[in-house]
């Protein structure tokens, strides 16, 4: 396998408290249900909160996704689970992150998308993407905090990957190759059913190998798949109030490191304009600048805090031109320079 040597040019890097939307439960719950099967027993016996299955938007924390997928396929008897949720799920909902990759026009550009916006699903996901002189690696980890990466979570993982690429330039569309940490579980046959080929095993990575020529292919603009997802995310929030208030906010999220952290950018990707999207926000009680400000702290207190990332990589993910302008920001609201205030939570 040709695995590229040059740097990462994106990565979603990971935060703490690592923890995964609660969307993949309902998933596993349905499929469950169609092998005879439920999930109650699981959920119990991981203490899981039963109403994670009617709120998809929940957190849940990603070790005990690892340990449901485990219990699943010894329910199941299924050694092959991982893969086949993946394969059963589909392409997953990707919320307000579609709304930027229906602005771009090749896999590469949407890749390079995807990277910087998946935290909005998991700070848990740590995707990577490296491009090489012939070819580029696609890979996911999933960030546990607590060491462990089980077989099937890694399988899962890698099978979604390749649906992904495949949903974004149509039908065709194959890895050049695909690695897996791990050794070999399954036949091979199981392996070229799921993913098209054979992996490569004991890898550096959890991914695929793509061929530099996909990377230029066009988004499918036949199948309009993209615009499908994100023309029924924007039918949903026509009339949910709390919902539109926290995709403005997940949008803000995306656009802050992009510096397009604007009330006129936000609301073109919400498909309406500025007055509409101010007009909403002022039934919650709250103003563009007001919900940026908002974003832009937590933020902030995730990297100055609970990371160790320089304050000159932080300016920008917080939409800051240079470091004195962040540095001026953090001052006025929390009445110290950031290095202070980290050297003070730390000591």
């Amino acid at each position: 396998m040709i695995v590229p040597s040059s740097p990462p040019l994106a990565t979603t890097a990971p935060l703490p408290r690592h923890n995964i939307r609660g969307s993949l439960l309902s998933d596993v719950a349905a499929y469950l249900a169609l092998q005879g099967q439920s999930l109650d027993s699981v959920l119990a016996q991981l203490d899981f909160d039963p109403s994670v299955l009617t709120q998809p938007d929940l957190r849940i924390p990603v070790g005990k996704l690892m340990a449901l997928l485990d219990h699943c396929a010894e329910l199941t008897g299924q050694e092959d689970f991982g893969l086949r949720i993946a394969e059963w799920r589909g392409m997953p909902d990707l919320g307000p992150i579609v709304l930027l990759l229906r602005r771009e026009t090749t896999l590469r550009g949407a890749l390079r998308t995807l990277v910087k916006a998946l935290h909005l699903h998991s700070n848990a996901l740590y995707l990577t993407f490296e491009e090489g002189e012939d070819s580029a690696v696609l890979a996911m980890d999933v960030m546990t905090g607590e060491g462990g990466f089980s077989r099937q979570c890694a399988e899962m993982v890698v099978r979604a990957i390749v649906h992904m690429v495949g949903w974004m330039v149509g039908p065709g569309w194959q890895p050049a190759a695909v690695g897996f940490r791990h050794g070999p579980k399954l036949p091979d046959r199981v392996y070229r059913r799921y993913l098209g080929c054979r992996p490569d095993f004991r890898q550096e990575f959890n991914g695929v190998v793509l061929d530099n020529a996909d990377l230029a292919r066009r988004m499918d603009p036949v199948g309009g798949r993209i615009e499908a997802q994100a023309s029924a995310m924007l039918t949903d929030l026509e009339d949910r109030s709390g919902l539109y208030l926290y995709r403005v906010q997940q949008l803000l999220v995306l656009t802050l490191p992009r510096g397009e952290a604007r009330a006129d950018t936000v609301a073109a990707l919400l498909g309406t304009n500025r007055r509409t999207l101010n007009r909403r926000l002022a039934g919650a009680e709250v103003n563009f600048s007001q919900l940026r400000d908002r974003v832009r702290r937590e933020l902030a207190m995730q990297y100055v805090t609970d990371s160790d990332q320089p304050f000159t990589e932080i300016a920008p993910l917080l939409g800051f031109d240079s470091l004195s302008a962040f540095s001026r920001w953090f001052r006025t609201a929390y009445g110290q320079a950031p290095r202070d205030w980290r050297a003070q939570r730390a000591g």
